[in-house]
């Protein structure tokens, strides 16, 4: 399985901590940041299993999220256009490396995230992710990757729960503002 200490599990386990832990953090900065953390590690699980279109699509995750960690949240309107272009960008540059490959589903779930990244609210960003979560379900099942579709799978479920829980505080504060 693994060379020496290193086993591809143990990147699995780590993206899925730094990954999950993203999804329960109130800001999108510190969200973008630890999923960045996940984004690499995803891409040296894929890169030591040999899954090298997974590789590639979690690099370019890997850049997005980097750009869009260090992207204070009082410039986050006054760079939009420039996060948006280089989300294109990156997009652009998955469109050209995937190309007529097999696993165009890595492509679209690396794509979703990317667009989803230059969003200024957590939910939007979380509903970008459970879609991309979804696109990276299926490419998982055609690579015959099953530590890391138990991954997607759990981090799909997460970011549902995550994200109906976000929905129903917001939906009890506005009660509450009424009373």
């Amino acid at each position: 399985m693994g060379a020496g200490f290193i086993y591809p599990e143990m990147f699995v386990v780590a993206a899925f901590a730094a990954t999950f832990g993203g999804y329960f953090m109130p800001s999108r900065q510190t969200m973008m940041r630890i999923r960045f953390v996940g984004c690499a590690c995803s891409a040296l699980y894929f890169l030591s299993v040999g899954a090298d279109t997974g590789a590639i699509a979690s690099s370019i995750a890997c850049i997005g999220t980097f750009i869009q960690s260090i992207v204070p949240e009082r410039y986050l309107k006054k760079t939009l256009m420039l996060r948006t272009g280089i989300a294109v960008f990156l997009a652009s540059c998955a469109i050209i490396v995937f190309w007529g490959s097999q696993s165009i589903f890595s492509l679209l779930g690396s794509i979703t995230a990317r667009l989803s990244e230059v969003q200024s609210c957590t939910q939007r960003i979380r509903l970008g992710f459970m879609v991309g979560h979804g696109f990276w379900l299926i490419y998982m099942v055609q690579e015959g990757l099953l530590p890391y579709f138990i991954f997607e799978s759990i981090m799909l479920l997460a970011s549902a729960a995550t994200f109906l829980h976000a929905e129903h505080k917001k939906r009890r504060a506005l009660v509450m503002t009424a009373l």
